[in-house]
């Protein structure tokens, strides 16, 4: 933990960053936010911003690259370990469109050598989103059944309605290059979010 108060003490945005961290520590007392990155599928693991920051977290799970789903810059340093990261900048907004940057975070994902975290705030939106179209455009599925396996993993997932709908658009895009056809967008988007309806199994 030492390290992380360090980073937040020297960070421009450490007022921010500490309140998010107030919040999380809140919901670890509610056992809402799980204190470990979640694994989703071989060298795929799904975060917060924490996570990112701690050496120990970092070398259990031999993390080798980073996805950072936030606007703000983390720096993670393990000593005589190299960390590729790609930094998606955004906020966990619906205005933001985050179907842009699906093509280019999900290939790094797809070309990284070793385990790779990708995170945002708290790993329930927009890193969640990332996870689920890269299973979509690596691993062949629809989705809906991305966004159930991703969610199974980790209980707390639920993407904004933007976000799910920026899915259902990556989903169109990879079926028409594939030459395929889905159903109506409205009826995918709406079995999307009759998800969060039922607690994951």
């Amino acid at each position: 933990m030492g390290s992380i108060l360090s980073y937040l003490a020297s960070n421009p945005e450490a007022d921010r960053i500490n309140e998010a961290y107030r919040r999380r520590v809140k919901e670890h007392e509610q056992d809402k936010v799980p204190q470990t990155p979640s694994h989703i599928v071989d060298e795929l693991y799904l975060g917060n911003m924490y996570d990112c920051l701690s050496p120990k977290v970092l070398t259990t799970h031999n993390i080798r690259n980073l996805v950072n789903c936030t606007k703000i810059v983390y720096e993670p340093n393990i000593d005589g370990v190299e960390i590729a990261i790609s930094h998606m900048g955004i906020e966990d907004d619906e205005s933001e469109n985050i179907f842009a940057l699906l093509p280019a975070q999900t290939k790094f994902i797809a070309e990284a050598e070793g385990p790779t975290l990708v995170h945002c705030e708290h790993g329930v939106s927009r890193s969640a989103t990332v996870c689920i179209a890269f299973l979509m455009k690596y691993h062949s599925m629809s989705a809906l059944n991305a966004l159930l396996l991703v969610r199974k993993c980790r209980k707390v997932v639920c993407p904004n309605e933007a976000f799910l709908e920026a899915l259902v658009d990556w989903e169109d895009l990879l079926a028409t290059a594939k030459g395929s056809k889905t159903g109506k967008k409205k009826k995918r988007l709406n079995e999307l979010k009759a998800v969060f309806k039922t607690k994951p199994n």
